[in-house]
């Protein structure tokens, strides 16, 4: 299984924001960091406004939960999902200068319209082939964990037009990809 994380950017979020849990998004060309929100959570959004619009989410399914570890960061679930799964996590800046990063995990992409699910299943041997012929050749790739005795490593490929990432984690031959839309 894929784990996808969707870190979003700061710019405005008036009209031309994107709800990716409400439009299909066929091709990931179309994905702009700086304008996209997750069940009514944008970047740049408070604390305090993050849980309002959780509470008064209409199907009655979200929950908020607090990071035991990190007083600026929030797990979100779906109280429908039987296995208790996080469908995302959410990052604040310091002292709640606004909402830094969504992260979508794998939880998270059934809520997603169909056609967004099959973009963001990225899974097999030649999963970043589909995704250089997607997205083009990323501007970078950056290790960011590697861990010979372990067998893992953790690549970001960087396409910094677009304010994505794509996070592969390697654990003993095996890849997982996130996407990452992140803030500068």
């Amino acid at each position: 299984m894929s784990l996808f994380f969707l870190l979003l950017t700061e710019k405005s979020f008036a009209a031309d924001t994107l709800e990716l849990s409400k439009t299909p998004i066929i091709s990931a060309k179309q994905l702009d960091g700086l304008c996209i929100s997750y069940l009514g959570l944008k970047l740049n959004i408070s604390i305090n406004d993050a849980k309002k619009t959780v509470r008064n989410d209409s199907t009655n399914c979200l929950t908020f939960e607090q990071d035991k570890f990190n007083n600026n960061r929030f797990y979100l679930y779906n109280r429908k999902n039987k296995y208790r799964q996080a469908i995302a996590y959410f990052r604040w800046e310091e002292h709640d200068t606004g909402l830094k990063e969504i992260m979508i995990y794998p939880a998270g992409l059934e809520l997603l319209p169909q056609p967004t699910q099959q973009l963001f299943k990225v899974e097999g041997k030649d999963s970043i082939i589909k995704i250089i012929r997607e997205l083009g050749a990323p501007a970078e790739t950056k290790t960011e964990l590697e861990i010979p005795s372990l067998q893992m490593k953790t690549l970001r490929y960087i396409y910094p037009t677009q304010h994505l990432m794509i996070e592969e984690n390697r654990k003993k031959g095996v890849s997982k990809f996130s996407w990452v839309l992140y803030k500068n």
